[in-house]
């Protein structure tokens, strides 16, 4: 196995060979003001622009961040991207930030690998996209819901008038003006 203390922020990370699994360990001291968050290191492979966070391999013993490489870090050949951070409340306080190497393998086949994580973007991808959808059904059965209720309002509008139609094509009604009173006189109706 390969060690690789990192002392001068100047200089790159070399994590082995395209394909290499647990060949390279890297060790950063963390410096002493990064006391107060959590320290975390993020990696971006050459030619990516996400970065993951390695999860395996990477442990703080004694002030100390060991990064045992894995075989996802180094599946692309080329210049990436290491970034020690220090995060409070998942915002980063503090950061070092480093260039990495992997240099091409003998048979020098490209066979790139996800970050680890992605399977995990992705289903929570699938499950926001699952609650969107139940949430417009819902929305949709209550516009539904909403046009019935309107439906039958004007329905039951109607009906009254129809009925107020009625009573004055069946009655007359008057007001007697000596006695204030309502005469209701039935109407002749064709049968």
């Amino acid at each position: 196995m390969r060690y690789q203390r990192i002392t001068n922020r100047g200089e790159p990370i070399i994590l082995g060979y395209r394909g290499e699994n647990n060949a390279t360990q890297v060790s950063y001291d963390i410096p002493n003001d990064w006391t107060q968050g959590e320290v975390q290191l993020r990696v971006v492979r050459h030619g990516e622009t996400d970065a993951y966070v390695p999860t395996e391999g990477f442990e703080i013993v004694d002030g100390v961040a060991y990064w045992l490489v894995s075989s996802t870090d180094t599946a692309i050949t080329g210049e990436g991207v290491a970034q020690y951070c220090c995060m409070d409340n998942g915002k980063i306080i503090k950061s070092a930030t480093f260039t990495t190497i992997v240099k091409p393998s003998a048979d020098n086949n490209e066979t790139p690998v996800e970050p680890p994580e992605k399977g995990l973007i992705e289903a929570a991808l699938e499950q926001a996209s699952k609650a969107a959808s139940t949430a417009a059904q819902a929305v949709t059965g209550a516009n539904t819901a909403a046009q019935q209720a309107l439906q039958a309002q004007q329905a039951a509008e109607v009906a009254a008038q129809v009925a107020q139609g009625a009573i004055y094509d069946w009655f007359t009604l008057q007001v007697d003006e000596s006695t204030g009173r309502l005469l209701v006189t039935e109407n002749e109706r064709g049968v």
